[in-house]
């Protein structure tokens, strides 16, 4: 299983296709291995639709991780990070 979040080398954020897998292990752990997650089936579009709003969330994580770093500040965000380490302008 791949580690996903917060991380010793940095943010991981979990893209759209491994939550869309994950979803459907769980809908098959839930439900048995022999339900319909064909793409036209109507639990796989629930998961589809949940899948998106989940990788949203994920990218709104990986932005608030981001503005803490030197390289993904910006503005006075980077202001902020620079200013922890005791750097001014």
């Amino acid at each position: 299983m791949a580690d996903y979040g917060v991380t010793p080398y940095g943010f991981v954020r979990k893209q759209l296709v491994p939550l869309i897998e994950s979803m459907e292990v769980t809908a098959k752990n839930s439900f048995g291995n022999d339900v319909n997650l064909d793409n036209d089936s109507l639990i796989y579009q629930y998961i589809a639709i949940n899948a998106e709003q989940f990788d949203q969330v994920w990218q709104g994580m990986e932005g608030v991780y981001n503005a803490q770093t030197v390289d993904g500040a910006e503005g006075v965000y980077l202001d902020d990070v620079f200013s922890s380490q005791g750097v001014y302008r």
